[in-house]
């Protein structure tokens, strides 16, 4: 009886040390003060009674509530959610926190938000019914860095027919990207409540020296008694609104003197990375693991990434494949990922240290060089067993051939998929080369009609290269690249590598390596117009489109 009395005791303690099952998260950050976002509270399980918000009213003002339920069932597992969604305005500047709200028996834990002031508005009077503000991340970056431009659109009453222009660049070269989705939220100003619309880019400057980002102008349509700036009536009583932002001026700084990198790499945080298919600790002479390495970078696009060069010693044997790159559109930025995948097969049984890799980089943040390093690795390679057959030590005289027999080596467990794979291959092949063979054909049939400029423009690319001046090469890249593909908008190699195949684009790496690397390189153009002169424009087509912004539209 008594043991019945402690256990039930002990159980009775534990049920108020359970962990909350109730998360709570914002959806933005950082928040601005008098500028509403959302509070979101999630549990995992079913809560019938109605949560009590009010501890809320010390720091936030509750404009408005919601809830939602959802079930999934994945893979015969039920997933179930349920939300609390609050639109709050915080009531002052500062670390603001999120006290605990009680769901029945469950609590949820404390968050910590940080609210910034407002700034003062540079799209015109905040006493107006609508204004713009913009602001960049910095003034004086350096040249390849990244700038976040972000645009705040206030409206204090509605508009249709809406329409927010891009940002353009005036007096220099750079490259704009709009990140992630645009978001929507309330703000009061001066004691007004306003709609804001947000939308933010990512601006790479590609020279040193003054750039300026040119205004933007949002147009729309308000009702005749708006009281607006008034351009014109459209004759059904409405008026025609524009409203223009500042210009901002920036100031772009060229590589550090002290910069001693091979690439130059700004970025906000650069990582490399290592995965194996094959535990490095699990090899066996003679059988094959495809080792991946990944260079991260935080604040920078894709194309400007280095290949990750490795070496390793005798009695490992290496087949690379095509680098892979990926880019994520962040809010607060870019993230450019490039891949580099090998197999590896070793020859011989025994213990092989893989050198460290060392990349330096410019970090943007803190103003200063760093090195990005993967440690040297130690791997065991256990014997073969008998019958496995070895391939040579020696290199062999027909990479292909080799690299299929590793991933024939890969998949001997799975032989019908290979099977499968093989047929699709060969299916997908025969149909890129029937593709590719049109393609080539109706090309050819219309070179004839190749205009004069364009021509010259090829021929300056073609001559330029064959003296090795690397400058001027690159110049004439770009304007041939405009001039082949006006849809597309080409002002730097990086750009232009999305438009060429792969010889090229392997050419157009060396180049710009020549040219920016912080230890000047000896360049050479023949591999270039080898490159040029065999690639195949038809299947780049489709990379010439340029792609445009989504028009704003609020009503």
């Amino acid at each position: 009886m008594k043991y019945r009395i402690l256990m039930m005791f002990i159980l009775l303690l534990l049920s108020h040390t359970v962990v909350a099952r109730v998360s709570v998260s914002v959806d933005r950050d950082p928040v601005v003060v008098n500028e509403s976002f959302q509070l979101i509270f999630e549990s995992d399980e079913q809560i019938n009674i109605q949560p009590d918000f009010s501890p809320l009213n010390q720091v936030f003002t509750i404009i408005s509530r919601s809830s939602r339920t959802s079930t999934q069932i994945v893979n015969g597992n039920v997933k179930y959610s349920q939300k609390w969604i609050l639109v709050v305005l915080p009531k002052s500047a500062g670390q603001l926190q999120v006290p605990s709200i009680v769901f029945g028996n469950e609590m949820s834990k404390p968050l910590t938000i940080n609210v910034e002031a407002r700034h003062q508005a540079q799209g015109g009077s905040q006493n107006d019914d609508i204004f713009l503000e913009v602001e960049v991340s910095t003034t004086e970056p350096y040249v390849q860095a990244e700038v976040i431009y972000t645009v705040k659109l206030y409206r204090a009453v509605a508009t249709n027919d809406s329409n927010l222009t891009e940002p353009k660049i005036s007096g220099s070269q750079a490259v704009i990207n709009q990140l992630d989705s645009d978001k929507s939220y309330e703000a009061v100003v001066n004691g007004k409540r306003y709609g804001v619309f947000e939308r933010r880019y990512a601006i790479f400057p590609q020279v040193s020296g003054p750039l300026t980002i040119e205004p933007v102008v949002f147009q729309g349509r308000t009702g005749a008694d708006g009281g607006f700036l008034l351009f014109g009536y459209d004759g059904t009583g409405q008026q025609v609104t524009i409203k223009q932002s500042e210009m901002i001026q920036l100031d772009v700084k060229p590589i550090p003197q002290d910069y001693t990198g091979k690439n130059w790499l700004p970025a906000e945080n650069i990582t490399l990375q290592e995965q194996w298919s094959v535990s490095p600790d699990e090899l066996k002479q003679g059988e094959v693991t495809t080792r991946t390495l990944s260079i991260q970078a935080e604040g920078m696009v894709a194309s400007n990434l280095p290949a990750i060069n490795e070496s390793l010693p005798a009695g490992l044997k290496n087949y690379p494949d095509q680098p892979e790159y990926e880019e994520i559109k962040k809010p607060d930025g870019f993230t450019a990922i490039r891949k580099e995948k090998m197999a590896i097969i070793p020859t011989k049984s025994g213990s092989f240290v893989l050198p460290a890799i060392q990349i330096q980089w410019w970090n943007t943040v803190e103003n200063r060089l760093e090195t990005a390093e993967l440690p040297e690795r130690r791997i065991q390679v256990a014997a073969a067993t008998p019958g496995t057959q070895l391939p040579p030590d020696g290199n062999t005289e027909d990479t292909r051939m080799t690299s299929e027999a590793v991933s024939s080596a890969e998949s001997d467990t799975l032989i019908w998929q290979a099977i499968s794979t093989a047929l699709l291959l060969l299916w997908l092949a025969t149909m890129f080369a029937w593709h590719r063979n049109y393609r080539r054909t109706a090309v050819t049939s219309t070179s004839q009609f190749e205009s004069n400029s364009l021509k010259k423009l090829k021929t300056a690319v073609l001559d330029n290269a064959k003296k090795n001046d690397a400058t001027a090469t690159s110049k004439a890249l770009i304007a041939w690249a405009n001039a082949q593909w006006p849809q597309a908008t080409c002002l730097n190699l990086g750009q232009l590598k999305h438009l060429v195949d792969n010889n090229m684009q392997q050419e157009l790496d060396k180049l710009n390596a020549a040219l920016y690397g912080k230890n000047k390189l000896v360049w050479h153009g023949d591999e270039l117009v080898q490159a040029f002169l065999n690639q195949d424009l038809a299947t780049t087509d489709s990379a010439s489109q340029a792609t445009r912004l989504e028009p704003l539209y609020k009503s």
